[in-house]
């Protein structure tokens, strides 16, 4: 069957559910595809980013408006979020 190289436009004779005429398309096509996806994540990494995550400067702060380290900021940070799961059991 004669398809159209996605790539390059190039007709050519594909074999089974081939998209693309030679390797060098077939390289710039999962180029394509993985920037894509990563241009995705990356979208979605900055949207969670802004729900009011705390980002690791707010919790050094709070730690030391705490009087205590970071570690133990994050471990009682911890001991409350398991306390809360064991509740809504």
């Amino acid at each position: 069957m004669i398809k159209k190289c996605i790539i390059c436009q190039k007709p050519f004779e594909a074999k089974g559910k081939a998209k693309c005429c030679s390797p060098a398309c077939v390289k710039e096509l999962r180029r394509k595809y993985s920037r894509e996806y990563a241009r995705k994540n990356y979208e979605v990494k900055l949207k969670k980013s802004k729900k009011g995550d705390s980002t690791l400067d707010e919790d050094i702060r709070h730690a030391r408006e705490q009087g205590i380290t970071y570690g133990e900021y994050k471990a009682k940070q911890y001991l409350e979020e398991m306390k809360n799961v064991h509740k809504g059991m």
